[in-house]
């Protein structure tokens, strides 16, 4: 008879089989992370820390730029963080003095040392995606809920030997805002079962989250990471982000790590990047696309010689700092394909790691370069590709217009949203470069070109609405709504439904507020068609509107040559002069979000600089005639769109206002445009004034009943009464978006 110490092992394995497979049918994978963060580098790295920093009696009086920052920032905490760093840096003691590099410069040498190596050996010859045959997922999704979990890691593969099992990627996504659809594609367009998924959803939107948590619930596959962090633009807590994903995820097997947006979409079938990246796992290679050898202009373009501190949803620049002598400096794209050997000697945070993040917890744009240097300072130097596959929609004259102002202390860049039918035939012109994914995709501003490319490039069959995008803007009780739209939409739930002649017996429709739920956007075929707001009235009924934005005649002089040139002039919040495009549907300006005109130019193919050549500004006349605003008017670089605006001093007085384009070389008031201004709170102002104002410039366009209690039965099936009825609802929303995955996980 066997010792029963010889089958403890066993029973054990058993045990944690049982434990896990039980787990797997009950759809309640646990694949959390603990409970707890340490910051990396308490107590594990020998460098003078905070020891003896005197932070009472410290003295900044001399570094101006931290006084500037904690004049603005918005919080005691967030002000007594700055001023902490601040000491910290003065006593050098903010950073470790040395780096521990674990290579010698001198060996490291790239495994492909120019692009056209990169290309020429990384080849999509034999890998023909246009006869692949067209995905449907829902077979796929179906066979996740059967699939028993693989655990462990993979790293036990030595580097150089061939893979004989398909490849698995962990892919990492990060998401933020309102765009649960959106997320859900991307999902459904490169999900296999073979791989994991794991989603950061920004920490202010709880709502993204909750929605994705209940879509995404009962596949093992696919995870929501804990805890959440804040994430801005350029943020110092990207790279952290990364790897608390990775860490989270290390029990489990994969082979790379591929990290995304909800702004990218696949342009070639998931089963091609799998293939491909098997290929070059037996060599152990990242890919992680390089700026160049000119390291004084990144580390001058980053940022990276200053110190950075992320507080309040800001990044603040503080002080200059001198990095080690010993650094390799390295960095370039924050879109990257990371080894599984390479991934876990990060995460392992030797000496060397835990120095480096806590360089890049203050530092700006942390993505972009932690990885690089990490494998640049160690062994892995010669295992990285300077590539990453992807294909950016960068515009520089319109994508580095130093937007992001208003949340990071830095002027930088950012990729175009890929829109109509140019927009898609560019994409199919990047496929064989080989880019295995492309960005940035908004559809917000084009819904079509995502739908095409998950079918006509990715081959990925989803059962989706064609023409009708909804977003939400507003959540009643939910974190991260914009509380900004609450006079508006309390006065679009109050907007007399018998003023349209298309809803008939109006009185079925009509509803006494008692508070707005929700409200979202609605494009249709990438046209903004107003906001969905549903309200419940007091009688306990709930109503959906249909909310259209009544566009306000441009009074034009065509005398001008300004008048003759221009096309229309609008007038909003919420504008992006990256994209030329108000976010804020509809104008929708208050007290305190600020004002933006905008002018469309008429192409000038025989005169190209026509529009350049005007000298312009736009006054902004208050409900008092007698008092205005002068702004100057910036036209951008091809001449077809201008703007002023952005730096009007507020609050804004609410009332009735008039945007006037001014030709000052003429003297002469080119066009006039009035807008509205409401109040931020909705009880600010009685609401007679508020809706007087509304209605001059909103109407209800349609509206409907939701079937629910005592209502439920009434009406035939298709009666238009009932919201079910409705093709721009938000029940054909749901049926559209949410009831899409539901049935490709084959649950409905």
């Amino acid at each position: 008879m066997r010792d029963w110490h010889d089958l403890l092992p066993c029973l054990l394995l058993s045990a944690v089989t049982l434990l896990y497979m039980d787990r797997i049918q009950a759809h309640k994978l646990d694949v959390r992370a603990p409970t707890h963060w340490r910051q990396p580098w308490e107590d594990e790295v020998p460098w003078p820390g905070n020891a003896g920093v005197d932070f009472e009696h410290c003295n900044i009086d001399d570094q101006s730029e931290t006084i500037d920052a904690m004049q603005r920032t918005k919080s005691e905490e967030c002000k007594r963080q700055v001023k902490r760093t601040a000491c910290l840096t003065k006593s050098n003691a903010m950073y470790p003095p040395t780096l521990n590099r674990t290579s010698d410069p001198n060996t490291c040498s790239a495994p492909l040392s120019t692009m056209q190596q990169v290309y020429a050996d990384l080849k999509l010859d034999d890998i023909d995606s246009d006869h692949l045959p067209l995905l449907d997922n829902s077979e796929l999704w179906s066979k996740t809920l059967r699939q028993p979990v693989q655990l462990g890691r993979v790293g036990a593969h030595v580097p150089g030997e061939p893979l004989h099992r398909p490849l698995r990627i962990l892919f990492v996504l990060a998401a933020h805002g309102w765009a649960v659809h959106t997320v859900e594609r991307l999902v459904a367009s490169i999900y296999h079962p073979q791989h994991w998924y794991i989603i950061h959803v920004d920490e202010r939107f709880d709502f993204l989250h909750s929605q994705l948590e209940q879509a995404f619930s009962g596949i093992s596959n696919i995870v929501l990471m804990r805890p959440r962090l804040g994430t801005v633009w350029g943020s110092a807590n990207l790279f952290e982000m990364y790897v608390r994903a990775m860490q989270q995820m290390a029990h489990l097997a994969w082979d790379y790590m591929v990290n995304l947006s909800a702004a990218d979409l696949p342009l070639l079938p998931i089963d091609t990047l799998s293939t491909f990246l098997s290929r070059y796992y037996r060599r152990g290679l990242s890919f992680l696309k390089s700026h160049g050898k000119n390291h004084k202009r990144f580390i001058e373009k980053q940022g990276f010689g200053y110190t950075f501190l992320l507080c309040d949803s800001h990044m603040y620049r503080l002080s200059k700092r001198t990095l080690p002598p010993t650094m390799a400096i390295e960095g370039g794209s924050d879109w990257f394909m990371l080894h599984r050997h390479f991934a876990d000697y990060v995460l392992d945070n030797g000496s060397l790691v835990l120095q480096l993040r806590r360089w890049y917890s203050y530092s700006l744009l942390s993505a972009e370069s932690f990885f690089h240097v990490v494998a640049a300072n160690s062994e892995f130097c010669s295992k990285t590709v300077s590539a990453n596959f992807r294909f950016a929609n960068w515009v520089k004259s319109l994508g580095c217009k130093c937007q992001q102002t208003a949340i990071v202390d830095w002027c930088g860049c950012s990729p175009n949203i890929l829109k109509g039918s140019q927009g898609f035939k560019l994409l199919k012109s990047k496929q064989s470069e080989p880019n295995f994914f492309a960005r940035k995709f908004d559809a917000r501003i084009d819904n079509s070109i995502i739908n095409a490319v998950i079918s006509d490039l990715a081959r990925v069959r989803i059962e989706t609405h064609q023409t009708h995008y909804w977003e939400h803007v507003y959540v009643r009780g939910v974190s991260g709504s914009d509380l900004s739209l609450d006079t508006y939409l309390n006065a679009f739930a109050r907007l007399p439904a018998h003023e349209s002649t298309t809803l008939g017996d109006s009185a079925r429709y009509e509803c006494k507020p008692r508070v707005v739920l929700e409200a979202t956007t609605l494009a249709i075929k990438d046209k903004p068609a107003g906001y969905v707001v549903r309200v419940e009235c007091e009688r306990g009924n709930v109503v959906q509107r249909l909310v259209v934005f009544k566009e306000p005649d441009m009074q034009a002089d065509t005398h001008t040559p300004a008048g003759q040139l221009l096309k229309h002039q609008l007038v909003g919040a919420g504008y992006d002069p990256k994209e030329r495009f108000f976010y804020r549907v509809g104008g929708m300006v208050t007290s305190l979000t600020g004002v933006t005109v905008a002018q469309y130019w008429k192409p000038t193919p025989h005169n190209p600089l026509a529009t350049k050549q005007l000298d312009l500004t736009v006054r902004l006349e208050t409900p008092s005639p007698t008092h205005y605003v002068d702004v100057k008017v910036e036209m951008d670089a091809d001449g077809l769109v201008s703007s002023a605006g952005s730096h009007v001093p507020r609050p804004l007085v609410p009332g009735l206002w008039h945007a006037q384009l001014i030709d000052k070389s003429l003297d002469k008031v080119v066009a006039i445009t009035p807008f509205p201004v409401t109040p931020l709170h909705p009880d600010v102002t009685p609401h007679r004034q508020v809706d007087m104002l509304t209605a001059q410039f909103y109407s209800v366009s349609d509206a409907c009943v939701e079937r629910s209690g005592a209502n439920a039965a009434l009406g035939q099936p298709n009666d238009k009464a009932f919201c079910d009825s409705k093709h721009w609802s938000l029940i054909a929303k749901d049926q559209a978006t949410s009831n899409t995955l539901k049935r490709m996980l084959g649950m409905v």
